[in-house]
């Protein structure tokens, strides 16, 4: 139990999002309310994981090119 409660602040610590992304987040938060900051949020998480596939994708298909 004491490594899944770990797991999880981990987790969310490496989850929260930093720099101007978190600034917007906060800011939409105090104005317009939790449901705005969470859902910008979530937001922004998705795009990170978009580029991420994309990056992921690239760097498959240029090793693969340079194998052959």
């Amino acid at each position: 139990m004491e490594y899944l409660m770990r797991g999880i602040l981990i987790g969310l610590l490496f989850g929260l999002p930093v720099g101007a992304v978190g600034a917007l987040t906060v800011q939409r938060t105090w104005n317009s309310g939790i449901r705005s900051g969470l859902l910008t949020g979530l937001g922004s998480s998705a795009a990170d994981c978009c580029y991420a596939c994309v990056g992921a994708f690239g760097l498959t298909l240029i090793s693969d090119f340079l194998l052959r």
